[in-house]
């Protein structure tokens, strides 16, 4: 027996333990997960595989994963408008039965094996596995803050919410605001629409599944698609493993500066509190699936139905979906015309799509009595520091283009506003390194590239140009920090070739870790003598730690790059192609020969294709045989 036969039942069982140990009952734990795996996720991976093809066991089971949802979503729709919630089974029993019964689906059980023929690696099962389980029993630290019924509690007032609103779509599929009777939700309702779903068809209590059964199979769906989106991008299995990790297990934003204080979540958009945010970072991720074949321009018809599914659930899920993917299409269209000297139709389409189901969310799912106007620097209120240096007590949203605080304001203000800017974009800065992919020789032909940045870029410019009064521009950032982490992590790793990260390196990032840490807290400990309202209290501690950590970074790493890295040209002749190269032979692609073509970009954006080229053992050779499948 293989370890993938262990690995995966045990998580299976570690989902369970979790579920318990939260305070939940063994028996409606087991048959909530099960009808999860049954509903959403084997349907989701076997409809993923017919109608976006097979790739690899890790984009197949992240993608179809994620897509599941969607699916389930669209069979409670049927089921709720006859009036018969039951027939929701007949989706998932009909789909497992089609592709058990007839034999050209029956193939799509198990996945295409690389072009090599060699199967997963067994460290990508183990290792996201690992992944999955300590991030597990990092969500039971927060789950145990929220003990069921009749346990008195005092809850987050957006779980109420979210409970009323899976009752209310639990009984109709054109729901009434539960606050008030006869009036329409307006609201971004899916996630409770498909938590209904599976209510229905578990028969758990609905505060069961809001406050806790629902969001276990999510944080592993989660941590699924964003592994697949990493070995979509950088073509090595050890990258989704590892940014299912920088997600899911680490990411804590770390203030020490200041007023200290542990963000969980907050840096990658999985926001316990907020179930829609979850949803929608799972199907900002999931969306990079089809996109990237329709961008690269090799997409078949049944990708545009992927599409369109993951589009309109993105609608009824956030109302920042849209607008970012949009974002990233525009982006990616204008390089694509530019280079290729033609309209990328292909792209034109997917802008056109996303347009179309911007009014039609607005008059459905999105609409509300609140909304985000332009103003410039509107998060900067957010900080409390900040609105007391300045004296301005206005609401959020209110007054001109302008925050308030900041019109008529002398230098010493705007020197605050900076700093508060350039500390904000420091610690975003594990997001927003995908921008440089663009920048690189082959990142500058590859549409993909490009729609990522896109995507990134315009989830951080709409948080600092739109202002909502209760500071919820700040969901166009948390929609794109788990991509712009991952597209970072298939940065690194498809430019860091075997053993290249030598002591020098590792030495550094230590060196430089170590004193930004102790910087903030030797700032952290004198703070209490120090003015809090004082503009160079704030600006001091905000900033200096960042600064000794560039300024060791630089010291570290002088007098200049290693030489065993160098930077290759563009493919375009033939050769090896694309990022870095080993200093000492080798190809350096880092790509599985399948899919070297759609990496390097040379059918896409024009150039001719490169050659992938077969490691060699010897020094220097490339990581090709490390890597795939």
């Amino acid at each position: 027996m293989g370890a993938p036969a262990l690995v995966w039942p045990a998580l299976a069982g570690a989902c369970v333990v979790v579920a318990l140990a939260a305070g939940d009952p063994l028996d409606t734990s087991v048959i909530y997960l099960g009808v999860w795996l049954i509903s959403t996720l084997v349907p989701g991976v076997l409809m993923w595989r017919a109608l976006a093809g097979s790739r690899t066991v890790p984009q197949d089971v992240g993608f179809g994963a994620a897509t599941g949802i969607g699916w389930l979503l669209l069979a409670w729709l049927v089921g709720m408008m006859v009036g018969q919630p039951w027939l929701i089974w007949l989706w998932p029993v009909g789909v497992i039965t089609a592709f058990t019964a007839i034999p050209r689906l029956r193939a799509h059980w198990r996945s295409q094996l690389a072009a090599d023929g060699s199967p997963t690696p067994v460290g990508w099962h183990v290792g996201m596995a690992a992944v999955c389980g300590v991030a597990l029993v990092r969500l039971l630290t927060s789950l145990r803050v929220f003990p069921l019924p009749p346990e008195p509690h005092s809850y987050f007032r957006d779980l109420w919410y979210h409970l009323s609103a899976v009752e209310e779509l639990s009984r109709t599929w054109r729901p009434q605001d539960p606050s008030v009777a006869g009036e329409p939700l307006r609201y971004h309702w899916f996630v409770e629409a498909h938590m209904a779903a599976t209510q229905q068809l578990s028969g758990v209590p609905a505060q069961q599944i809001v406050l806790h059964l629902w969001i276990i199979p999510m944080l592993v769906t989660f941590l699924l698609v964003a592994g697949a989106v990493a070995d979509r991008l950088s073509g090595r299995w050890w990258a989704g493993p590892l940014a299912a990790a920088v997600v899911g297990v680490v990411p804590v934003t770390l203030f020490l500066t200041g007023w200290p204080y542990l963000a969980f979540g907050y840096s990658s958009g999985f926001l316990l509190q907020s179930h829609t945010s979850c949803l929608a970072v799972v199907v900002m991720l999931a969306i990079v699936g089809p996109v990237s074949d329709i961008v690269r321009g090799v997409h078949t018809r049944s990708t545009w139905v992927v599409m369109a599914l993951l589009l309109a659930l993105g609608a009824g899920t956030k109302p920042t979906i849209l607008p970012v993917v949009l974002a990233g299409t525009l982006v990616a269209g204008l390089v694509a015309w530019r280079v290729e000297g033609r309209t990328p139709w292909r792209l034109v389409a997917l802008a056109g799509v996303t347009v179309a189901l911007l009014p039609l969310a607005t008059l459905v799912v999105t609409g509300s009595t609140g909304g985000s106007r332009l103003q410039l620097w509107g998060l900067l209120k957010m900080y409390g520091s900040f609105e007391q240096l300045t004296g301005d007590t206005s609401l959020p949203a209110s007054g001109g283009w302008l925050v308030g605080g900041l019109d008529g304001a002398d230098l010493s203000l705007w020197l605050l506003a900076l700093a508060f800017i350039v500390w904000f974009a420091s610690t975003e800065l594990p997001r927003l390194l995908s921008l440089a992919e663009p920048l690189t020789p082959d990142g500058r032909r590859d549409p993909v590239s490009w729609w990522v940045a896109g995507c990134v870029l315009g989830g951080f410019v709409a948080t600092f140009v739109l202002s909502h009064v209760q500071f919820s521009q700040i969901y166009f950032l948390r929609t794109v920090e788990s991509l712009g982490a991952v597209a970072t992590v298939a940065l690194l790793a498809r430019r860091l070739p075997e053993g290249s990260l030598d002591f020098r390196h590792r030495r550094a990032l230590l060196v430089m870790v170590t004193a930004g840490v102790t910087t903030a807290a030797l700032l952290r400990i004198a703070l209490p003598s120090l003015d809090p309202q004082s503009v160079g209290t704030v600006v001091a501690v905000l900033l200096v730690p960042l600064g000794v950590v560039a300024a060791v970074l630089l010291a570290a790493l002088a007098p200049g790059p290693t030489p065993d890295l160098a930077l290759s040209p563009p493919a375009g002749d033939g050769g090896s192609g694309g990022g870095l190269s080993a200093g000492r032979g080798g190809s350096g692609c880092g790509c599985r020969v399948r899919e070297c073509a759609a990496l390097h970009r040379g059918p896409a954006l024009g150039g001719a294709l490169p050659t992938a080229v077969p490691e060699s053992r010897g020094a220097g050779g490339g990581a090709l045989a490390e890597v795939t499948r």
